[in-house]
């Protein structure tokens, strides 16, 4: 009877014990494989779809609204954004209540990136303003940039955010583009150190999300035939 009662202690110490995905000390390739094979099709759909934080919150009168939570954290779970002109505290919570969510209250306990704006300071009221990229791209400093970066990067953790969309890759070569401020100016040496600069600056707590000019800026012209 010793082996029996041996075995089924075995076996309930294993089904209790820290999934191979939530171990530190497993492998990357590891955790990614064990984590794969539990995920249903929803679950990794819901990784691959941006939520917002005004799901849940209300970013006029911050009023909670928990059926918005329970639905953006089943279908919209890998991201959300936060990048409102709300109190600080009122995103600060939203993100606590959203991350608390998914952390004890789905199958997998997958936190999520939470996401907002960062090219010349971090979104949200009484951060720090720098100048705009284009005046950024004036002083040919790129040590500044990354000191820059990191000092939002550290006022965006604060608050819980650690994915910024910053900085913009464009090019300005074409005046009527919308986004000529946020680019650091026609040199592709230029924007390319000065890109890599704030994206050093930035990780010190941030995920940077380089962006847009694989979409849209500048376009080479089309021959005429």
């Amino acid at each position: 009877m010793a082996v029996p009662l041996f075995l089924g202690v075995t076996r309930a110490v294993n089904a209790n014990s820290t999934p191979v995905y939530k171990n530190p000390h497993a492998s990357v390739d590891a955790r990614v494989a064990d984590l794969l094979s539990r995920m249903t099709l929803q679950d990794k759909t819901a990784q691959l779809i941006q939520g917002d934080i005004s799901n849940w919150i209300n970013t006029t009168t911050n009023a909670f609204n928990a059926t918005g939570l329970t639905w953006s954290m089943t279908n919209r779970a890998g991201q959300f954004y936060v990048g409102y002109p709300a109190p600080q505290q009122w995103i600060n919570e939203g993100v606590k209540k959203a991350q608390e969510y998914l952390m004890h209250n789905t199958t997998l306990g997958i936190p999520a990136l939470v996401q907002s704006e960062g090219i010349h300071g971090f979104l949200i009221g009484n951060a720090t303003i720098f100048n705009s990229p284009i005046g950024q791209g004036c002083s040919w400093n790129p040590k500044l940039v990354q000191k820059m970066g990191a000092a939002i990067a550290q006022e965006a953790l604060a608050l819980g955010v650690n994915q910024i969309f910053a900085p913009l890759g464009d090019l300005a070569r074409e005046l009527r583009y919308g986004r000529v401020e946020e680019t650091f100016g026609e040199d592709g040496y230029l924007a390319g150190e000065m890109g890599y600069s704030y994206v050093i600056g930035i990780s010190y707590s941030q995920i940077a999300v380089v962006r847009l000019f694989l979409l849209t800026g500048e376009r080479p012209a089309r021959k005429k035939r």
